[in-house]
């Protein structure tokens, strides 16, 4: 009878730790779907539109010039007054007069800060990498490498660049197709950049 008890205890012991197992697992899921869906609503969202509109915008003009000077120039002072008068034009200016830099500023900061916090995400291991890869597989993931990171190393000589690292890293490793298309045009050489300056009329 104390063996039947004993067993029929353990059994229900056991039932518990599974119910508990499960339990954690679908709150965990469901934790999990409710962000993606958040993520994904935010990337839908018209202000997410209007950036990626904004960067595409600078990705297409031909007055990218002195950017792609900077790039492969190969002397150190013409590196210097590339970068110089790019900076100058993508700066920030504390009167407002350069509205063309400030609102690349102000996309550039709101684009990077969505794929990096889910860089993040799954640097925790919160979502599966099915999620992270239908997460990261939007043209969005383009203009981060392309632009985003591009004018953090312009207006930044000493810029981090470790968080892009990661991201890219990730991203190949998941195969997404975007940044292996990135990847390919880069080592191509067939940047589709031709400068960075930027009219006060550009917006």
């Amino acid at each position: 009878m104390a063996t039947l008890a004993l067993i029929a205890t353990a059994v229900f012991t056991l039932l518990a730790a599974i119910g508990a197992f499960i339990s954690a697992w679908a709150t965990k899921r469901a934790a999990q779907a409710q962000l993606y869906v958040k993520l994904m609503e935010e990337y839908s969202e018209r202000e997410m539109s209007e950036s990626l509109h904004i960067l595409k915008k600078v990705q297409r003009e031909k007055v990218w010039k002195e950017w792609l000077k900077y790039e492969q120039a190969q002397d150190s002072l013409s590196k210097d007054f590339a970068r110089s008068n790019a900076t100058r034009l993508l700066r920030k200016t504390p009167n407002g007069h350069n509205k063309a830099a400030d609102k690349i500023d102000e996309v550039r900061r709101h684009v990077k800060y969505y794929f990096l916090k889910i860089n993040k995400l799954d640097a925790q291991g919160f979502f599966p990498e099915k999620l992270t890869k239908e997460l990261l597989s939007v043209d969005g993931i383009k203009l981060f490498f392309e632009v985003i990171q591009r004018i953090e190393n312009l207006i930044n000589e000493h810029f981090d660049n470790s968080e892009f690292d990661s991201l890219r890293k990730m991203a190949i490793n998941l195969e997404v197709k975007e940044v292996l298309e990135c990847n390919a045009m880069s080592e191509r050489g067939k940047s589709s950049y031709q400068g960075l300056f930027l009219p006060e009329s550009f917006f």
